[in-house]
């Protein structure tokens, strides 16, 4: 059997029996599965998640508190601004879900290994589909 190149470049390469990333080599008969997930940085989206709903339930409780006052220009003012800070964090929170790097993943007789960690998860996705091909022609 003649071993084809899936894809190299400097990180990764994939051919019909190996996996060889960052000069490790996995032996595509020992891959069951190849997977991509977040890397772990939970703690930063957890703030923001904690504040984004603190400040929506401040504006929630300004409004009830707001209905009796006829709307003043303090409770609109107690209601408008956590309301933006809300907001603000929530866009806050989508701007640093896109810094976040993704992980491959092979899933091997021996475990689950993160093979390679990227911000590119286009790129990650790509070496998932190649990977999946050769264990695919493997077997």
């Amino acid at each position: 059997m003649t071993e084809k190149i899936h894809h190299t470049d400097d990180q990764i390469r994939i051919t019909s029996s190996i996996v060889e990333v960052n000069n490790t080599t996995y032996p595509v008969r020992n891959i069951t599965s190849v997977s991509i997930g977040k890397a772990d940085d939970g703690q930063i989206s957890g703030c923001l998640a904690i504040l984004m709903l603190l400040s929506i339930g401040i504006s929630c409780f300004a409004i009830l508190c707001g209905i009796g006052d006829g709307f003043s220009a303090t409770t609109f003012g107690f209601i408008f601004f956590p309301l933006l800070i809300g907001i603000i964090l929530f866009f806050l929170a989508g701007m640093h879900e896109r810094g976040i790097p993704h992980e491959l993943y092979l899933e091997t007789s021996s475990g689950r290994t993160r093979a390679l960690t990227s911000k590119d998860k286009r790129y990650l996705e790509s070496l998932k589909q190649h990977v999946t091909t050769a264990i695919t022609e493997y077997r």
